[in-house]
């Protein structure tokens, strides 16, 4: 028969897909942090063995997500952990959603960086900050829509809307829990000074 279902699918599907997808966060950071562009892969010609600590696979994996993503590329497993948790976790909400809206942030962000960064060193090579593919087309699309200021603007909300769409996030209720905290440590604060005036 197959096992339990959970809402029409088997857990053991859900339980699979999150564990993949904590996998390959696992990776990902792996071969981002221990990127070397001396390293030979399908975008480069290196002299010496591969110095990742992914080995070739992993000097493929991180040479491709830095020439996309450049900085924002380190957002790629965190993205992918979120969605393998809440996979694990089992989750009723739409992972799809989730998906995108990590996606809408990662280009809002790529875009964002191109705008306020130049290139940017790491592991021995320059990149677009915002990677010299999807930033580069992020922010040159806002621009030519937008113009310069627009573009921060644009890049800014599609970096809050990817983040609401991804998380669920309430803006509103956000925005109250921090008006409130900050009130009453206002409050406290004008507790403790007001017998100094007094």
């Amino acid at each position: 028969m197959g096992g339990p279902r959970r809402n029409g699918r088997r857990w053991w599907a859900d339980e699979l897909a999150g564990a993949s997808l904590l996998l390959a966060a696992a990776l990902a950071l792996l071969s981002l942090v221990s990127y070397h562009g001396s390293d030979p892969s399908w975008f480069a010609t290196g002299d010496g063995p591969c110095r990742n600590w992914i080995g070739p696979l992993g000097a493929n994996v991180s040479e491709a997500l830095l020439q996309l993503f450049g900085a924002a590329a380190f957002f790629v497993p965190v993205g992918f952990g979120y969605l393998g948790a809440r996979r694990l976790a089992r989750s009723d909400r739409g992972s799809v959603g989730n998906a995108i809206g990590l996606g809408i942030v990662l280009a809002a962000l790529a875009g964002l960086l191109d705008l306020l960064y130049g290139p940017i060193a790491y592991g021995g090579e320059r990149f677009a900050a915002g990677g010299n593919v999807a930033g580069r087309a992020v922010s040159s699309l806002l621009v030519a829509l937008a113009g310069r200021a627009g573009a921060y603007l644009l890049a800014s909300a599609g970096l809050v809307a990817g983040i609401v769409a991804a998380t669920r996030l309430s803006i509103s209720a956000t925005a109250g829990l921090l008006f409130a905290q900050a009130r009453a440590r206002f409050a406290t604060l004008a507790a403790r000074v007001r017998p100094w005036w007094e």
